[in-house]
């Protein structure tokens, strides 16, 4: 997941770089409807950061008020599980999207091994949550 964390973005700005029109570094709406690749990336990204920001708030969380979840936990802490959820969806959507590019061709070798390596981290990442008890809340 780091590599698409750190990668994606560094492309797009390497992109915007070069392209010398002035224009954004994010794709265009156009783009965004009808590439799948685009979709692909930011289905990905949107549940590296959902997990991501799951495990930071949990751990805020923990650090706040420590004995109150281990008894009855609050609903802020119930309510963050929501994004280990959508977390647990975007994986399946990036093994979907992981599928449809393997399938099609439309990307590269190593575009195609390269998402199906992230894909499978967020699969791994989700199945880690699942087994710590930490997928959907308690």
């Amino acid at each position: 997941m780091a590599s698409a964390v750190v990668g994606w973005p560094t492309a797009a700005l390497v992109r915007w770089y070069r392209a010398d029109d002035g224009g954004t570094p994010l794709p265009s709406r156009e783009r965004l409807r009808t590439d799948p690749s685009a979709q692909a990336r930011w289905v990905a990204a949107g549940a590296m950061v959902a997990f991501a920001a799951f495990l930071a708030l949990a751990v805020l969380q923990l650090a706040v008020a420590q004995l109150a979840v281990l008894s009855t936990p609050p609903l802020t802490f119930t309510a963050l599980f929501a994004l280990s959820v959508l977390g647990a969806l975007g994986a399946l959507a990036a093994v979907g999207y992981a599928v449809h590019g393997l399938a099609r061709g439309s990307w590269s070798l190593v575009g195609r091994a390269h998402y199906a390596l992230v894909a499978a981290s967020l699969v791994v990442f989700a199945w880690v949550l699942a087994y710590w008890n930490l997928l959907v809340p308690p």
